[in-house]
């Protein structure tokens, strides 16, 4: 097949999704304004000649279609609704193939009318659009897309064969002072909807009650929260000594980070509603590799495993994340019984072969149908 993606070159995302497809033998064309290298992978640049955003917008339309034109793929795919979802609809081509991430209908919309507007047309444009997260579902229909479009089944998912617990490390665990002390990790601070704050005054709760813990910031490669402000907060609390802020780990290291650890923690607090009878929730990549490495990771207000409710915590409620975290590490029977949990969950649900298998599939018949 001639597959054309329309995405974030450097996003793990789109990277995971173009890997897999050009390991399975297909022509992958990869159009983006960030580069990416892999394998046989053909990449087309859009670059930016202005300094003025919505010029070089309508530039990328016209070099979009136009490359697009020339490829001339079984079919289009684009990922990020409000930005290359966009791009890829005034293309005129199809079958078009739209996927959401989260806040491209979530949080876009409402930024400007322009951003509304591109969203609702890249959605009548699209022949299909595909999410495995219930809240996603009920969002696009409220942005006018047709339900009879939407392709629901599981995306989120991870490679077991990088994300196993026999990715621990002595070495990295002693370099954090695990060799003597609990390890908990704060999966991503990057932008403000991770809320690192809440994770940072559970801190000082959690040291009163067990002193020997080591806790362990992740940023992002392009970091949005301002550094200096977190590590004041740090400062202030008198944490400093227990709290190491690491600035950017590449996506292959994370293995060994999340398998080392003891506990892990993702502060992201969901935009769109959840309702009771979810059974598909917007979890993450992050916090499901973390469960792959056999480490108990807590979420705030996701409860993707109602029979561990120790993994689960409202957002914001500081004082409920350090008891939740105190329970976790002075009961090691408690993190076995999650740990063994966790990984039939992710046996079951987010094996990356299986998943990718099916949207392969999909794209087949696609094509056939087209």
């Amino acid at each position: 097949m001639k597959v054309c993606i329309c995405a974030d070159g450097e996003s793990i995302h789109t990277q995971r999704w173009v890997n897999y497809f050009v390991n399975k033998g297909h022509q992958v064309f990869l159009i983006s304004d960030r580069h990416y290298k892999y394998k046989s992978l053909k990449f087309f640049p859009l670059k930016n000649f202005f300094c003025n955003n919505l010029l070089n917008y309508l530039f990328h339309i016209y070099e979009v279609k136009r490359i697009i034109n020339r490829i001339n793929p079984d079919l289009v795919h684009a990922l990020y609704i409000s930005k290359y979802g966009a791009l890829a609809a005034f293309s005129g081509f199809h079958p078009l193939i739209l996927s959401p991430w989260g806040s491209d209908i979530s949080v876009d919309p409402s930024r400007s009318r322009l951003y509304n507007f591109l969203i609702r047309y890249a959605l009548k444009k699209a022949d299909y659009v595909l999410t495995g997260v219930d809240s996603f579902k009920r969002r696009l229909i409220e942005l006018g897309c047709k339900e009879k479009k939407i392709v629901f089944a599981p995306i989120e998912c991870v490679d077991l064969s990088k994300f196993n617990p026999k990715k621990a490390s002595n070495s990295l665990r002693k370099s954090f002072g695990g060799d003597k002390n609990f390890l908990v990790l704060n999966t991503c601070v990057a932008l403000p909807i991770y809320r690192p704050e809440i994770f940072i005054k559970a801190i000082p709760l959690i040291l009163k009650q067990i002193p020997n813990v080591n806790f362990i910031l992740i940023s992002g490669k392009k970091s949005a929260m301002p550094k200096e402000k977190l590590k004041r907060l740090i400062q202030d609390l008198g944490v400093q000594n227990q709290v190491k802020y690491v600035d950017y780990i590449p996506h292959l290291e994370m293995p060994s980070y999340l398998a080392s650890v003891d506990l892990c923690v993702d502060s992201f607090i969901p935009i769109l509603p959840i309702k009771p009878e979810d059974t598909f929730l917007n979890v993450g990549i992050t916090p499901l590799e973390s469960m792959a490495c056999a480490t108990p990771i807590l979420m705030s207000d996701r409860n993707i495993l109602p029979k561990s409710p120790e993994l689960y915590y409202t957002s914001q409620n500081f004082q409920e994340l350090a008891d939740k975290i105190v329970k976790l590490l002075k009961s090691k029977k408690l993190r076995k019984k999650i740990e063994s949990a966790i990984q039939t969950f992710v046996k079951q649900r987010v094996d990356e072969k299986r998943i990718m298998a099916n949207w392969e599939n999909f794209y087949k018949k696609v094509k056939k149908n087209f």
